[in-house]
């Protein structure tokens, strides 16, 4: 019971399930390393999708219908426990909140996303800049304020979360996979995208490179992943691959180059372009827009290429497709960034000292030049 009391006890409420892409890569991927360190948690809200019925799941029965209908008085006993509790995106229990800090736990909030702007996609003819109405404004302001520390990804969002406190810390999403050696080229060159159905849109913006590049290139493929495709299509030729996130490598990974286009607006800006390291995690040399890219982490021209313009998309992606070596050389570099800054294992010391308050480790620098 002593060395109980010795191991931090984490209460984590987290924005979805293991499927939801923020939960997954910001919280469940570190639970090894959490575990490692003798740290122990409780996850609050695991067991709704696993036995939600309005997924065509069959009645709960017995053992486990009392195991969800005792989740609330699990979920308060967890709290009572915890030493930390950490919320993650939307979900913000106020009354979790307000008794955690009365009780004088360390409370921890991570958002990795403008959730103080309207989606653009919400409602037609709303701009990306335009701001959240103010009630879930407040809301945002309260949980930063109440937080002994918030988590972000991006020198946008830190922004937004020191307009209300300056326990502020940048710690960037990392992905899943980082192969060991570029994967070898298709047969035929192809250019990838994946991504949410709403960012296709993004697609637009390069559209006219595209169409270029095809006619210059009549065996070139473009391969589309997502859930659902864009209405109306793109003009370009493509392949659409329905999206599934057990086939994400796989696809990938018959990528000749990807593609990870993003406006230059405060809405992409807040984000991180993920998509993108994805890509570069699993070997494939990727062509981004900066604008929400980590661009302070990679080197242009030596891990990535950057496109500011259409001629930038245009000229970058005829390169790699004609230029077998320089491909080589992109997707090395990227995936030596990837692995010293965007792994669970670079940045597991980070979030365990964002858990618990102590002084976070130095993660190594990207290498620069030869």
């Amino acid at each position: 019971m002593g060395r109980d009391a010795r191991r931090p006890f984490v209460l984590f409420l987290p924005g979805g399930g293991i499927d939801s892409a923020s939960s997954r890569v910001r919280l469940y991927i570190y639970l090894p390393h959490l575990r490692e360190r003798g740290i122990r948690w409780h996850i609050a809200s695991y067991t709704y999708h696993k036995y939600d019925t309005r997924a065509g799941l069959p009645p709960l029965k017995g053992k486990e219908r009392l195991w969800l209908e005792l989740l609330p008085q699990r979920n308060w006993a967890a709290l009572l426990r915890a030493d930390i509790v950490f919320f993650q995106r939307q979900e913000v229990r106020p009354s979790y909140v307000r008794v955690a800090r009365a009780l004088g736990k360390r409370i921890v909030y991570d958002f990795d996303d403008a959730l103080h702007l309207v989606p653009p996609e919400r409602k037609a003819g709303i701009e990306p800049h335009e701001a959240q109405p103010s009630r879930f404004c407040r809301r945002l302001e309260w949980i930063c304020k109440q937080a002994d520390l918030v988590l972000t990804t991006t020198p946008d969002l830190q922004k937004v979360a020191r307009q209300f406190t300056q326990r502020v810390f940048a710690l960037p999403s990392v992905v899943d996979i980082v192969v060991d050696r570029p994967p070898a080229p298709p047969a035929k060159p192809v250019i990838g995208w994946m991504g949410t159905p709403e960012n296709q849109r993004y697609l637009r913006l390069i559209e006219p490179a595209l169409l270029r590049l095809q006619a210059e290139m009549p065996g070139l493929e473009v391969h589309i992943m997502t859930s659902q495709l864009m209405d109306p299509p793109p003009r370009f030729r493509f392949r659409y691959i329905p999206w599934e996130r057990s086939h994400e490598p796989e696809v990938i990974s018959q990528f000749t180059v990807a593609v990870a286009p993003l406006a230059d607006d405060v809405w992409c800006r807040a984000k991180m372009n993920y998509k993108a390291l994805v890509a570069i995690g699993l070997g494939v040399p990727t062509v981004v827009s900066p604008g929400g890219f980590p661009e302070e982490e990679f080197e242009d021209g030596r891990s990535v290429l950057m496109a500011r313009s259409e001629e930038d998309w245009y000229n970058h992606l005829k390169l790699l497709l004609s230029n077998p070596s320089r491909r080589d050389e992109i997707a090395r570099g990227g995936l030596d960034a990837v692995r010293r800054r965007f792994t669970a294992e670079a940045r597991s010391g980070e979030f365990m000292a964002a858990l618990t308050g102590e002084e976070p480790p130095t993660v190594p620098p990207c290498s620069k030049g030869g």
